[in-house]
């Protein structure tokens, strides 16, 4: 789904917001409390962030129409799509400013779950350490070979999103996966 709302962008660039929306994504049908439990927010705050969620068409609430153990009261949203495209920070000074404050938002996202994966180690297997990788290249490409190299990784990646698999073998974990890629502007 491409989201090209100034306001969305800007409503979704908020830490809590952005971590309940790649966990829908990356679990599927949650409740609050479910998200409180991962995202480090309380239920009542997840709860108001989902609804504001929802304001902006980014998640929805599930029926629960003859659910077991569906009580009327226990709400269960998901996202309502399986990814999200919300553009690069290029155009309008506030469509450049409201997409690079939830790209930074999306960092800072990125580094708590790095941070969570290393201090909780010990829950792993050793084979999992292994697969990990924190690798950083430092490429000297133009504009065209580094959208080559992004759409090379996307093409790898895309079908095994966790929102969209349905082939994954039984031993399959979610794994987050950030490719960041820019050109280094404190270098002439």
């Amino acid at each position: 789904m491409k989201v090209t709302d100034v306001t969305v962008l800007a409503a979704l660039a908020h830490p809590i917001r952005t971590s309940i929306l790649h966990l829908l994504l990356t679990v599927g049908e949650q409740t609050a409390t479910q998200c409180s439990e991962v995202v480090d927010a309380t239920p009542s705050a997840c709860s108001y962030h989902l609804r504001h969620l929802e304001r902006f068409g980014l998640v929805e609430r599930v029926d629960q129409d003859g659910r077991a153990g569906a009580d009327g009261r226990t709400k269960v949203w998901r996202a309502v799509a399986t990814g999200f495209d919300f553009g690069e920070p290029a155009g309008s000074p506030e469509f450049v400013a409201a997409s690079s404050a939830l790209v930074s938002v999306g960092l800072d996202e990125n580094l708590r779950l790095a941070r969570h994966y290393l201090s909780h180690l010990d829950l792993l297997p050793d084979e999992w350490h292994r697969a990990a990788s924190f690798s950083t290249y430092a490429l000297l490409v133009n504009p065209d070979e580094l959208r080559s190299v992004l759409e090379a990784i996307d093409a790898i990646v895309r079908p095994l999103r966790a929102a969209v698999r349905v082939d994954a073998p039984d031993d399959a974990r979610s794994v987050r996966l950030s490719v960041d890629a820019f050109a280094r502007t404190d270098l002439p």
